[in-house]
This record gives C-alpha cells, sequence and structure tokens, in this order.
C-alpha cells in the first residue's frame, strides 16, 4: 500500500463491521475512518458530525442460475416471482433492497435463504437453490463464473461505498491519503472486474 511508504510510522488497523456499526465506531472514536455503503432502494440517514466522501457508485446485478444463460438484458423481476430469493442476512439492507425491488414490479420476493458472503449466494445460486442481487464488486469470486449475471429490468439498482470521518479530522494529510488510496483501489477493481465480465 502506497500509504504506508508516504507514512512509515502509521500503523493502519482494519476492523471488519456492518455498516451501522462501522459508523458507531467512529461516532464513540474506536476507529477514524469508516467506509459504509447504501442501496439506491435502502437509503440511509445522513449522520450529523461526519465528513462524507463517495468512493464508488456499483450496479447491482442479478445472479441468476445456468438455465437462464440464453436470456438477454435486462430481466423483467416480474418473470422472477415464482423464483426462491437469496438475500444476505448480516443486516436488512440486503432484504429491504429485494422486497423493495420486487414490489416495483409488482410481487413479494419468496426469501428463502439468507447468507452472509456474496461467495456463498454465488455457490447457492449455480446449485440452482434460487436467485439473488449482487453489487458488481460481489462477482470478483470464481464462483461467479458459473452464474447468469443480468441487468435487473425497470429503474436502475444500485450501491454507492461511502468514506465517513469526523469533520474535525478531513484536513488530516493522513486520512486524505487513505481516502485517496481508497478510492484508487476501488477504481482498480473494478476495471479488473469489468475485464473478467467481458
Amino acid at each position: 500500500m502506497r500509504t504506508r511508504h508516504r507514512f512509515p510510522d502509521v500503523r493502519v488497523v482494519i476492523y471488519e463491521l456492518e455498516s451501522p456499526d462501522a459508523i458507531e465506531a467512529l461516532r464513540d472514536g474506536r476507529c477514524h475512518l469508516a467506509v459504509s455503503f447504501a442501496y439506491n432502494l435502502v437509503p440511509r440517514l445522513d449522520s450529523p458530525g461526519f465528513a462524507s466522501q463517495q468512493l464508488m457508485e456499483e450496479p447491482v446485478l442479478l445472479a441468476l442460475p445456468e438455465p437462464w444463460r440464453a436470456e438477454r438484458d435486462p430481466i423483467d423481476l416480474k418473470r422472477l416471482a415464482q423464483e426462491d430469493w437469496i438475500v444476505g442476512s448480516r443486516q436488512t439492507d440486503d432484504r429491504l433492497l429485494a422486497e423493495r425491488a420486487c414490489a416495483v414490479a409488482g410481487f413479494a420476493p419468496r426469501i428463502t435463504h439468507t447468507v452472509d458472503d456474496y461467495d456463498l449466494l454465488l455457490r447457492m445460486v449455480s446449485a440452482g437453490l434460487g436467485v439473488g442481487f449482487v453489487p458488481e464488486l460481489g462477482l470478483r469470486f470464481p464462483s461467479a463464473e458459473a452464474v447468469t449475471v443480468r441487468t435487473p429490468g425497470g429503474a436502475p439498482l444500485s450501491r454507492r461505498v461511502h468514506a465517513l470521518t469526523r469533520g474535525a479530522l478531513t484536513a488530516s494529510p493522513l486520512v486524505r491519503a487513505l481516502l485517496s488510496e481508497l478510492a484508487a483501489e476501488l477504481r482498480t477493481v473494478r476495471k479488473v472486474q469489468w475485464r473478467l465480465q467481458i
């Protein structure tokens, strides 16, 4: 990481937390920078007292079993009304995204499985256990090659990734360097991801 070379005396410690927990850790001083996400159909309330920088916005796509491979973009969600759905289990955002997107299409999804990572979701989809929404970066696992990835019909679905910090830290050279490094890394990962999908 370039930041380590620029600031050799600084040690960066990473904690994996869900978005609400990361914001709480930032609020009570357990961390100085939090990375959080929100879906466009499941927005988060603004966090007063924090400075926010959007790092990226990525599309949310449909992961479908092999029989869907012949189908072209976009897939009308109504066609998935009888399918079992797989959503994330760690927080309510993934469930709410599926419920709201499907409600716009005129049905309530039959959520059968909840799992805690995209690799497992993709493996379950490839085994024919259901369908699910996956943000673009969630397709970086080799298991993505065994599923059909399509754009959902209707209004575009997206996930925005933000970095938050306390307002007083926005002028810190270290915080600015970390934000720059995070944004650059996400751009690189997205370019590689698109190359893999083509």
